[in-house]
This record gives C-alpha cells, structure tokens and sequence, in this order.
C-alpha cells in the first residue's frame, strides 16, 4: 500500500493503480485497510478519467482553431525559421528603413556575456570569510591555560 501511496504522489498513477491491485490480491485481512485502498483506487481512475477529459478537450479545441485559421506553407517556414526583426540600433538606419519600401531585417544582436561566474567568485569568498569567522570564533571560545608568571595563577582565577 505504501508503494501505490508513493507513486500516486509522484504522479506515477498507472504504477500506483498496480500496485494497489496487487495489494489487494494479496488478501489483506483489515477490512479498513482494504477499504482504503478501493477508495484511492476509486480516485486514481476519476483522476485518470479527468485527464484524458481534459486532454480530448485541448485537442478538440486545437483542431477547431485549425480549422478556423488554416496555416499555409509560408507561415510554418517562417515560423520554423524564427525570423525576428528588431528595431535597428542606429538613428541613421532607423531613418533609412523609414523611407525604403521594402522591409529591412536587422540582424539580432548577441545578448550580453552571462555573469555567473562573477557570482560564483563571490559566493566562494563569501564561504570563506564565514568558515574563517566560524574558525576563530570557535579557537577563541576555549579556555586558555594559564601561563606562567601571570597574575591569574596567585588570585586563582584560572
């Protein structure tokens, strides 16, 4: 039974319906237990059913906007191709685009470099400062013993 629970949290709920059945085959002898176990059951198979509900759903409502908005060939290239036209950086090409007839595509710009590693410096330093505090806190917190000619030894306050 805990098998079947595991899986159906894990949202495994064909393996947990099995092992649930097989559960029952096993006969176990509390009636509870067993009710128990019928009734998960009963809730994978709504679960399961609510599902596939909502996914003949999806694909009817998929295929009805197909329907409606038929793409042609020219739009799956393009869109297969992911062409993307920017606003151009310069003013002068802004100007030039603007008076030309026909469009101008400008090529994409690179994003800016990633700056993890700049993070991942900061983050071991900022281990290190709290293992060397960590460190000295802890040596300084031992009592010390006393050393010899100190005023300690003769009032016996170590």
């Amino acid at each position: 039974m805990n098998i079947g629970q595991c899986q159906r949290k894990l949202d495994r709920l064909d393996d947990a319906a099995q092992s649930f059945a097989k559960f029952l085959d096993s006969n176990p002898s509390d009636p509870k237990l067993r009710a128990e176990v019928q009734d998960a059951l009963a809730e994978i198979s709504s679960e399961r059913e609510r599902r596939l509900a909502a996914e003949v759903e999806a694909r009817r409502q998929r295929d009805e906007a197909e329907r409606r908005h038929p793409a042609d060939e020219e739009s799956r290239t393009a869109a297969a191709a992911d062409l993307r036209v920017r606003e151009p950086a310069h003013p002068a090409v802004a100007s030039a685009m603007a008076t030309s007839r026909a469009p101008v595509a400008t090529i994409e710009q690179h994003p800016q470099k990633s700056r993890k590693w700049v993070w991942a410096v900061v983050s071991v330093l900022a281990v290190g400062a709290a293992a060397s505090a960590i460190t000295v806190g802890v040596i300084e917190s031992q009592p010390s013993s006393a050393r010899p000619g100190s005023l300690g030894l003769l009032d016996g306050r170590r």
